[in-house]
């Protein structure tokens, strides 16, 4: 029987997460639109605890603007991806 982490990581490991919201439309929609929504909330004085952050897409970018982000990921590919592409943002693992 698997588990639920297997399950999670055999489910994104079929797909290229760090470009989703990329390559195509419908991708790029989702991000102006969730970004949109989280800066009609958010500040830069804000802190961020994204769950599920996959590979970082999100956390990176509002980190970016000055937020204070914890992301926390499942996937360990998933994982990976967002340590690489945070390199030199991030403060402790």
């Amino acid at each position: 029987m698997s588990t639920r982490k297997e399950i999670v990581s055999g489910f994104y490991g079929q797909y290229d997460e760090d470009g989703r919201t990329i390559r195509s439309r419908h991708g790029q929609l989702e991000y102006c639109t969730t970004m949109a929504y989280i800066h009609r909330y958010a500040t830069k004085q804000s802190k961020i605890l994204e769950v599920g952050a996959g590979t970082g897409r999100y956390s990176i970018a509002l980190a970016r603007e000055g937020m204070d982000v914890t992301a926390v990921e499942l996937v360990n590919s998933n994982l990976k991806i967002l340590k690489d592409n945070s390199k030199g943002m991030v403060s402790s693992v």
